[in-house]
């Protein structure tokens, strides 16, 4: 199984003109296309039908072989002060999957859960005996409530606990925005600590020779560690793109010239017992 995660850094791409805009998106579709056999896109910062914009207001869905599943952040970016181009995240998964179910709640509980669309829940049917649990999470900025991130409220949320704890095979991947650099070795070993009392392992093993930077921060000038791939019952893991691929833009560094952050590219293979809980 190959899986794709990435933020595609959209909003920033997309503030220009339209012009410049549709060269981005069409060079982002062909890097999608051109990674062959991918079971699950995982895109943060991404919107994905507006991604395939080939002229103003004519959108051609041209990966076919892929269903879209779409979390907009819309709330969210209104109290940032945004009031249009929205984005969120997304999951393309090939069509021969199917979903089982989608068990995060909407209720009145969780309507002020900021940022709560930014954790994309979906279990899979992977085959007859097996299912598959993918997670997107992207950790938005709370502008509203202090401007902190969300992943306090994600990793004390009673819900997500129980889908960590109580399920077989588990793929959570996304933008952490968790900003570790090469000098944060045991603040990143902390961090670790949290997903594998689920017994979820951290696919990237950063700082075990060489610091593997994710993403980088035009601020302070500065690759950081922001982007992770935790997994549960997966084997034979393998991270395809650990070449760095950056390419100057100005005083940023954007990856193939694309995002300020790098897709993390897997082959893994799942847990085959049955394990329909």
């Amino acid at each position: 199984m190959k899986i794709v995660s990435w933020n595609m850094n959209y909003w920033q791409n997309t503030k220009g003109k339209l012009s410049n805009a549709i060269i981005w998106k069409n060079k982002c579709i062909d890097f999608l296309k051109n990674e062959k056999d991918v079971d699950f896109y995982i895109l943060q910062e991404i919107n994905p039908i507006k991604l395939f914009e080939k002229t103003p207001s004519q959108y051609e869905f041209s990966m076919r072989e892929y269903n879209i599943i779409y979390h907009e952040l819309t709330n969210e970016l209104l109290y940032d002060g945004i009031r249009s181009n929205f984005w969120g995240n997304a999951i393309l998964y090939n069509k021969k999957y199917k979903i089982e179910n989608e068990r995060l709640s909407y209720s009145d509980k969780y309507k002020n859960y900021y940022g709560r669309n930014g954790i994309m829940y979906y279990k899979f049917r992977f085959n007859e005996n097996t299912n598959l649990v993918i997670i997107n999470f992207y950790n938005k900025i709370n502008y509203a409530n202090k401007a902190e991130y969300i992943r306090q409220l994600f990793e004390s949320d009673k819900e997500i606990n129980s889908i960590l704890s109580e399920s077989s095979n588990i793929i959570l991947a996304g933008d952490f925005n968790t900003g570790f650099n090469r000098t944060d070795k045991d603040k990143y070993m902390k961090f670790i600590e949290i997903y594998k009392k689920y017994n979820l392992n951290d696919n990237i093993k950063n700082f075990s020779k060489d610091f593997f930077p994710t993403s980088f921060y035009l601020r302070n000038k500065c690759f950081y560690l922001n982007d992770f791939c935790f997994t549960k019952n997966m084997f034979n893991i393998e991270l395809l793109n650990k070449k760095d691929e950056w390419e100057s833009n100005g005083k940023n560094r954007l990856w193939k010239g694309l995002s300020d952050h790098r897709p993390l590219i897997f082959n893994m293979d799942i847990n085959s017992k049955p394990n329909f809980a």
